[in-house]
């Protein structure tokens, strides 16, 4: 004590007091929150390890329970070979696949045929519109304004470079008969297609045959004051016959009502 208070140091007059303030360190039992944590997780672990043990011994006991509850297939010996000969029998395998007869039927058929039927004619009537195109034909038109009718007078096979055509000088009084005949009549005059190539001529009547459609066309047309023209057509191309000027300067075809 006497060299704490030379050295001006605390003096404490009992051990406790060095104790509760810290001078003296004293070694504790207890571990520390690390050791805790740590001795936790080993109990833990061995909880677990010995649970998961006691588990599988159960279902062990499970399995073995179920596969003697369970029931067993019935198992037949295989028989003894015969030793004694006999004749393979022949027999015709049928065949898996079904014949075609047996899947098509009538139906199926017809409805080819008339599919192939349409396929030929649409070729047919593409030829026959195509070689048209290819030649010259000689169109009436009647037009009121309202109303138009295009009317085919003759088909040649030529080129309008080898034909000279002299369309009518006039045309006049058209007369449409009843609907049984389809029949229209004009009083043209003049009216001539000459072949250059050979020198013939073909004159153009003046009684048109009708189609059911144009007959009905012209008679709407003809309820009207209308204008009346020849047109030539070749490779889809419609021409006047004389030209548009000369129609207009002499009021070509005009017929009022």
């Amino acid at each position: 004590m006497v060299q704490a208070a030379k050295n001006d140091e605390q003096i404490f007059q009992s051990l406790t007091e060095p104790l509760l303030e810290g001078e003296i360190n004293v070694k504790s039992v207890w571990p520390d929150t690390n050791g805790i944590l740590v001795l936790c997780t080993l109990g833990l672990t061995i909880l677990t390890t010995i649970a998961c043990i006691l588990s599988m011994m159960k279902i062990r006991k499970l399995s073995t329970t179920l596969l003697i509850l369970q029931q067993t297939s019935h198992v037949r010996s295989e028989k003894l070979p015969s030793f004694v000969y006999s004749n393979p029998t022949n027999k015709i395998q049928k065949s898996t696949i079904p014949s075609i007869s047996s899947i098509l039927e009538w139906d199926h058929l017809i409805l080819a045929l008339l599919i192939c039927t349409i396929i030929m004619l649409i070729f047919i009537l593409f030829i026959i519109v195509r070689r048209r195109n290819r030649g010259t034909t000689v169109l009436l038109e009647l037009t009121s304004g309202k109303h138009c009718v295009i009317i085919p007078l003759i088909y040649l096979p030529l080129c309008p470079s080898f034909l000279n055509i002299e369309p009518p000088f006039h045309i006049s009084n058209f007369t449409l008969s009843d609907f049984s005949s389809c029949n229209l009549k004009t009083d043209w005059t003049g009216f001539k297609i000459k072949n250059v190539l050979n020198e013939q001529s073909l004159e153009i009547q003046n009684v048109i045959n009708l189609s059911w459609i144009n007959w009905y066309k012209t008679s709407k047309v003809l309820k009207h004051p209308y204008m009346a023209y020849i047109l030539l057509q070749h490779d889809g191309l419609l021409t006047p016959l004389p030209d548009i000027k000369v129609q207009e300067n002499i009021q070509y075809f005009k017929n009022d009502k």
